[in-house]
């Protein structure tokens, strides 16, 4: 399955949103699963990050979502990590 990245702005307000409103409770009721953001707003939890992002291309289009492995450093920013964190 290709992937293709978050939008740099949708990437970067959702990492935000991410770190200030979700990931302490997310690190202690899901760690190791997979948050889904769009628009600054926590979408749902997933155990599996092909099923995230499928359902994350057909609810928001390419470019329109984030996912974050709760409990870890942004993994689907590719280079556009380093610019965010």
């Amino acid at each position: 399955m290709e992937r293709n990245m978050p939008s740099v702005a949708e990437a970067r307000r959702n990492y935000l949103a991410y770190k200030e409103k979700y990931k302490d409770k997310l690190e202690r009721e899901h760690l190791g699963r997979i948050a889904m953001l769009h628009d600054q707003e926590l979408v749902n939890v997933y155990n599996d990050m092909d099923d995230a992002y499928s359902i994350g291309v057909e609810k928001y289009g390419l470019g329109n979502f984030s996912l974050q492995r709760i409990g870890q450093q942004p993994i689907e920013l590719g280079i556009l990590a380093a610019a965010i964190v």
